[in-house]
């Protein structure tokens, strides 16, 4: 299913690589950046998904992508702080 799971949000996974040859810390702050990055596409989609839901009669799936919403908000949180220690450490 992970052709129909790129279709649908319109990206390729294996492209956030970063080449092998550069430095650990420099292989992490990108990482970090693409997952944030990432993470806060879906996060769109998300909030788009959670009012098409309530508008088309889907109040309970609106209430859990809501709930979808604010632990993907937490997930890039997390990512940036990581990012800014990785940062930080250089």
């Amino acid at each position: 299913m992970h052709d129909s799971h790129d279709y649908l949000h319109g990206h390729d996974h294996h492209h956030h690589d970063a080449p092998t040859d550069l430095p650990f810390a420099a292989k992490l702050t990108k990482r970090l950046e693409n997952w944030h990055r990432h993470n806060e596409d879906h996060l769109g989609d998300y909030v788009q998904w959670v009012e098409e839901a309530a508008d088309q009669g889907y109040p309970q799936v609106a209430a859990h992508l809501r709930e979808v919403v604010e632990m993907t908000r937490q997930i890039s949180d997390r990512i940036a702080k990581a990012l800014a220690a990785a940062q930080a450490k250089k």
